[in-house]
């Protein structure tokens, strides 16, 4: 500060005390701008968001005429920036009781003085609009709904699912106005949730999040997931056919069919002993003349799983074979 009033004060001219001067006029015509500029008056109008509250848990509300009003006021400028500063992400916030009793409650008085009181008393509030706010409510009804698992559930290598996913939950009540839910006959699970696991457990899944003016409970169902470790195996099948009637042989042109397949680790050795002697029978009534191939389904074990045969479907004859006389 000595540095700049002894720059000013010195009758010798220079560069520092010619851009120190300019500065200083700018300033000064800055501030002697703000001043006339906010001591005028002006009447702007400001959007101002509203929000219901107070509506009780038996009602919805389904529509409202207006989600924001218009404020015409009037003042100074230098009392309007305070009301402006205040007004910036504010919303206003009417109430349910207030609104169904008195139809015209926007141009109440009580209500201006809200609005006053966010500005200054030398603000003046001139218009409000829209002058009232039409409210539509319906009454709460309930809706059970099955539950459509939607999320994902990630095995690490080698896992797979011992049995069906199962639902602790598998119902979900949905609470909400009749015109909203008439439409809804499932409520899903959240798509994006995923889960890795490797081992059992109970793991919560959560629902699709409502939207407004509908509630469901619960908001996440539980789910009993059952991993098991598999490895894969190949199991030689010889395929024999069953039934034959008195004179006729069925030649195929394969007589094994090679069946990929996975087996949980811990009964692998044993499943392997206990197949060693099964065979692919296909009854002799289950073949037709008119369509000279069969796809073998070989019937195993729930705990075996599989993955792919070879070959996929067998060719055959049907031949009828006479004695001489």
């Amino acid at each position: 500060m000595r540095n700049i009033l002894r720059l000013l004060l010195t009758s010798e001219p220079s560069r520092a005390k010619q851009i120190l001067t300019i500065t200083l006029s700018v300033v000064v015509a800055t501030l002697l701008w703000a001043i006339v500029t906010l001591n005028q008056p002006y009447s702007p109008t400001y959007d101002i968001p509203i929000k219901v509250a107070g509506i009780p848990d038996s009602l919805h509300l389904t529509s409202q005429s207006a989600d924001e009003i218009s404020v015409r006021v009037s003042g100074l400028g230098v009392d309007l920036v305070r009301g402006h500063w205040k007004l910036r992400g504010d919303t206003l916030v009417l109430s349910y009781d207030q609104l169904k009793e008195q139809s015209d409650y926007l141009r109440d008085a009580q209500f201006k003085k809200r609005l006053e009181a966010i500005f200054s008393e030398e603000v003046e509030v001139r218009q409000v609009s829209p002058g009232s706010l039409n409210l539509a409510v319906e009454a709460e009804v309930k809706k059970v709904v099955p539950v459509v698992f939607d999320a994902e559930i990630r095995l690490k290598p080698s896992y797979q699912l011992s049995e069906s996913l199962l639902y602790e939950d598998h119902e979900v009540t949905v609470y909400g106005p009749p015109t909203m839910l008439d439409t809804i006959e499932e409520w899903s699970t959240e798509p994006g949730f995923v889960v890795q696991i490797d081992s059992q457990s109970v793991i919560q899944v959560p629902l699709v999040r409502p939207p407004s003016g509908i509630n469901i409970r619960p908001r996440s169902i539980e789910v009993s997931v059952h991993p098991r470790r598999y490895t894969e195996a190949t199991i030689e099948l010889p395929v024999m056919i069953t039934d034959r009637p008195k004179g006729v042989e069925v030649r195929l042109d394969h007589q094994n069919v090679e069946v990929a397949c996975l087996i949980p680790i811990e009964m692998y050795h044993e499943t392997l002993w206990a197949l060693r002697n099964y065979k692919l029978e296909v009854p002799f009534s289950q073949l037709d003349p008119q369509i000279p191939y069969l796809i073998p389904s070989p019937q195993f074990p729930s705990e075996i799983k599989p993955i792919s045969q070879n070959p996929k479907y067998l060719s055959f004859v049907i031949v009828e074979k006479y004695e001489a006389d």
